[in-house]
């Protein structure tokens, strides 16, 4: 499976389980973040 493909099963179960409200609210939560972590690291 691609990424994609998982992604999509993924979300397509987890709106099944608890419903769309829930689900995106889940998802929004979850979101990876664009904040590089790595940065701090190098100023050490």
């Amino acid at each position: 499976m691609t990424d994609l493909e998982i992604y999509e099963l993924g979300t397509k179960k987890l709106t099944e389980q608890i419903g769309t409200t829930y689900a995106a609210q889940f998802l929004q939560k979850c979101k990876p973040r664009d904040y590089d972590y790595t940065a701090e690291r190098r100023v050490n």
